[in-house]
């Protein structure tokens, strides 16, 4: 009994590599304390918090990215560096301490020189978290963001006064934030409340997840379990240190071989239950039927069996839909024929400028900007997901998601029709290219969102419902400004400009939504739309 369930787990934990030893692991940290603040008072602790974890860290065996009291510039490079590293690594951690603020639901890191006292600021002066995070997940197949930036913070004050109206989005503390598959975020405190920065050499927080990491020999979701019963107590239950994880195994920072207690009965038998269950822990994010069907067999009669073969649908659905369908008789022109919406073509296919398409089941929204771009020929102006870059032939996207990863790749430039031919590969298909070919990595979600298309005329305005609450969308102008690559919007009240895949950031009753402009139609008088939360 014992034995098949070795063998379904060493089949699935060494192809997703996720219990190597130290020695086998490339395991990177980037940790950051900033105490200086040059426009607020200083913080104790972050400086001492940061320089802690970093030597419990490399006692682990980490490679430490480290900075100290960074500004801006100082920040970027930072970031840059620790994403160099990242380049092969198995395991990536995060740990921030100093101020951060949240606006809008987006959570944004303060470097020391910033001084917030106008709106562009979040822009500007401030990263955003999940630009960390993104790097990290499209490197990294285990990755763990430790937030010790909780902390009341005065320059809020400066961000609300310069943001008049709108400064409501302002929230306290930090916004809950969704972890990717492989991700855990562990928060000094709960979303939208205050944490403390302490009386001694370290907060509550970085105080007892040194203490812990150093002591325990337990795995990771133990070790914050007891993070958040030491912070409870020396907090006064203040305090409650909070975690978002989509972890698919157990991580230990310490990963000596283990023995089991030998005293303990069920150290030596597990339970069926107990072998299904962690079984299925290995066995559940896998894309082979080969694995999927070999747990059904052993543990058929399990609750596990039935996700198993609810996954093993699921993954039978999405190969025929990535087959490419038998030619019909009279095959329209091969350059017109863009894929559907969701599907993953297998062969090549065009686009021209200021138009989108769905992708990979709807999780990829891609849209040609343009080409010539920016008075080059040879490159293509694109946005993934909200994200720009330009591509030259060869080049590609590399898209990190769950399964497997896949890139997108710039095929052809046509400069007389300034349409471009792209294709999708993933898996075997997408093999093992140049990383320097990357124009950009784009992290998907688990899932794609639940969206809706709208068309809209010039002038006329639709209320989008959102569960109880509403929001009145207005196309106010295209060519706007004077610029013919934007359309005017007007999102609550808020008018603003949109290029082909820019987003644009709202909030409608409690929920964080995203507005894109998806298509620019002939003449300008309607444009495609889509509406997401």
């Amino acid at each position: 009994m014992r034995a098949l369930l070795h063998v379904l787990i060493a089949f699935v934990v060494g192809a997703f590599c996720l219990a190597e030893t130290a020695s086998a692991q490339k395991r990177v940290a980037l940790v950051i304390g900033n105490s200086a603040y040059a426009h607020t008072p200083t913080l104790a602790n972050p400086r001492n918090d940061a320089g802690d974890v970093a030597a419990a860290l490399a006692s682990f065996g980490f490679q430490i990215v480290e900075g100290y009291d960074l500004d801006k510039a100082a920040f970027d490079r930072t970031v840059r560096a620790f994403a160099a590293a990242l380049q092969g690594a198995d395991v990536g951690v995060f740990f921030y301490a100093g101020h951060g603020i949240q606006v809008q639901g987006q959570n944004y890191l303060v470097p020391v020189d910033a001084e917030l006292s106008a709106a562009a600021a979040l822009d500007f002066e401030m990263v955003r978290l999940d630009l960390v995070q993104r790097t990290m997940e499209s490197h990294a197949r285990t990755n763990i963001l430790f937030l010790d930036a909780c902390r009341d913070n005065p320059l809020a004050k400066n961000l609300a006064r310069s943001m008049g109206t709108r400064s409501a989005g302002i929230g306290r503390g930090l916004a809950s934030v969704e972890a990717g598959v492989g991700t855990l975020i562990s928060f000094s405190t709960q979303p939208g409340n205050v944490a403390l920065d302490g009386g001694g050499r370290n907060s509550p927080f970085a105080g007892a997840l040194v203490r812990n990491m150093r002591a325990s020999s337990e795995d990771l979701s133990s070790l914050l379990i007891a993070v958040r019963n030491d912070v409870m107590q020396s907090t006064g239950n203040k305090q409650v240190p909070w975690e978002h994880s989509s972890l698919t195994g157990r991580f230990y920072f310490d990963v000596a071989p283990r023995a089991p207690n030998a005293a303990s009965p069920s150290a030596a038998v597990a339970s069926p239950r107990d072998e299904a269950a962690e079984a299925w822990a290995a066995a559940r994010e896998s894309t082979s039927p080969v694995v999927l069907e070999a747990f059904i067999k052993r543990y058929g009669s399990s609750f596990y069996a039935e996700l198993a073969r609810e996954r093993l649908q699921t993954l039978s659905s999405r190969q025929a839909a990535a087959t490419p369908s038998a030619p019909a008789p009279s095959a329209p022109d091969a350059r017109s024929n863009s894929p559907q919406p969701g599907s993953l073509p297998s062969d090549p296919w065009t686009l021209t400028g200021d138009k989108s398409l769905d992708l990979l089941d709807g999780r990829v929204l891609f849209s040609m900007i343009g080409t010539p771009y920016r008075g080059r020929r040879d490159l293509v102006g694109i946005r993934v997901n909200g994200e720009t870059a330009s591509l030259g032939v060869g080049q590609f996207v590399h898209l990190s998601r769950p399964e497997e990863v896949c890139g997108i790749f710039l095929r052809e430039i046509n400069l007389k029709t300034r349409e471009a031919d792209f294709q999708v590969l993933c898996g075997a298909a997408f093999g093992d290219p140049p990383l320097d070919r990357a124009a950009l990595a784009v992290a998907l979600p688990y899932k794609a969102p639940l969206a809706e298309v709208i068309t809209l005329e010039r002038g006329t305005s639709r209320e989008i419902q959102i569960g109880s609450a509403s929001a009145l969308v207005t196309f106010v102008a295209a060519p706007y400004r004077g610029r013919r690559d934007l359309v005017g919007v007007r999102i609550q009240g808020e008018e603003k400009g949109l290029a082909i895949g820019e987003r644009a950031e709202a909030y409608v009753g409690d929920r964080a939504c995203l507005f894109v402009l998806r298509q620019i139609h002939a003449g300008y008088k309607t444009a495609e739309f889509q509406w997401q939360c």
